[in-house]
């Protein structure tokens, strides 16, 4: 009876704020499970609900019909959304961006021979993608993309060589469409895993000028590939349980990372200090990836909501430039540049604030 009542006191709120309906939905994942294992009886059926007020709720309902709820900030359960259409066009992409030209190369093609296959290959991935789509997830169809771009680098890298690009590539992204859909992973953490394959480039090559006081150089970027494709394998696989993050979190993720890593050698930018900038760069890059992760648990931040975030450094380099053009003194105009960070760090600070959820 408890629950009968809850249940109409939600439909009540939701009938008071007319503007808003109230939203319905069984998730098809069993993550909820686990928050009804205290419960007096086995929950059979969970249902989702969002209304303007009291916000989040999910409600456990046993086989007796007896009713369990439990009120969250923010429901930990993504909706999946369909991937036929996004997997057709991530294919296309890749079919004319990077697979039209490392095919024929891979072949060792020239002349007539690699004009028809550098041409034909485009159609050719953009009718695997229709003919494998029905059935695809968003995650899948994202995984495959991003599979297909950082395997074309990792390709190119590992083996030194262009003809290298195909077979990496392409191995990616029939690999990360299946570890995708093995997994049951969100869109979220695929595209946590590309960022993470990027970044363990700059983590290798600031740990290198660090010890050597130099770069990357020859092999040692096959090592760092190697570092690349284990870190974002591995945050894959960690991170397959987690069903918090959107994909505006990890977005902002990697402009928080990049803010570290580019603040203290920024305000350093007219020394001359060697390793201790790339130190530098790492003291600021490492504390702001455990903090980003952190407030990826914590709150949400929409897509679009991060790619406003993400012209913070434009709009910091912007008004920096106006100040410096409007004061035209010599001396302090050498100083601006470090005002850059300061006021790149405020702004990402002010619309965090403003956006997160």
């Amino acid at each position: 009876m408890r629950g009968f009542y809850i249940l109409v006191i939600l439909l009540m709120v939701s009938f008071i704020h007319t503007q808003e309906a109230l939203i319905v939905s069984e998730p098809k994942d069993t993550v909820l499970v686990k928050y009804f294992k205290d419960v007096e009886k086995p929950v059979k059926r969970i249902f989702q609900f969002t209304v303007p007020k009291p916000g989040n709720v999910v409600l456990g309902v046993s086989e007796d019909g007896d009713i369990y709820p439990i009120f969250f900030e923010r429901i930990p359960v993504r909706a999946r959304k369909p991937g036929t259409t996004y997997h057709v066009l991530g294919q296309t992409i890749l079919g004319f961006s990077v697979y039209s030209w490392s095919l024929p190369t891979a072949l060792s093609l020239s002349g007539r021979s690699a004009g028809v296959v550098g041409l034909l290959t485009p159609f050719g991935f953009f009718t695997y993608g229709m003919l494998t789509s029905k059935f695809k997830s968003f995650p899948e169809a994202l995984g495959g993309f991003f599979g297909g771009v950082t395997g074309a680098f990792h390709g190119y890298l590992l083996l030194d060589d262009i003809k290298g690009v195909f077979p990496v590539s392409l191995s990616e992204n029939i690999l990360d469409q299946y570890l995708a859909k093995r997994l049951k992973v969100s869109s979220a953490v695929v595209l946590r895993k590309a960022l993470n394959s990027g970044n363990a480039f700059y983590e290798a090559n600031m740990l290198s000028n660090v010890i050597l006081d130099r770069g990357l150089q020859d092999k040692e970027w096959r090592i760092a590939t190697l570092y690349s494709m284990v870190k974002g394998y591995g945050i894959m696989y960690l991170d397959k349980d987690d069903n918090t993050a959107t994909e505006g979190d990890v977005i902002f993720e990697g402009k928080l990372q990049l803010l570290g890593a580019e603040f203290l050698p920024l305000i350093l930018y007219d020394q001359d200090l060697g390793r201790l900038k790339a130190f530098a760069s790492l003291t600021g890059y490492i504390p702001m990836y455990i903090y980003s992760r952190k407030l990826s648990k914590k709150y949400d931040l929409g897509f679009g909501e991060s790619l406003v975030i993400l012209f913070s450094p434009a709009l910091a380099s912007s008004l920096v430039g106006g100040i410096a053009i409007l004061i035209n003194n010599e001396t302090l105009t050498k100083q601006l540049p470090r005002l850059y960070p300061i006021v790149d760090l405020a702004l990402t600070y002010y619309l965090y604030n403003r956006f997160k959820n």
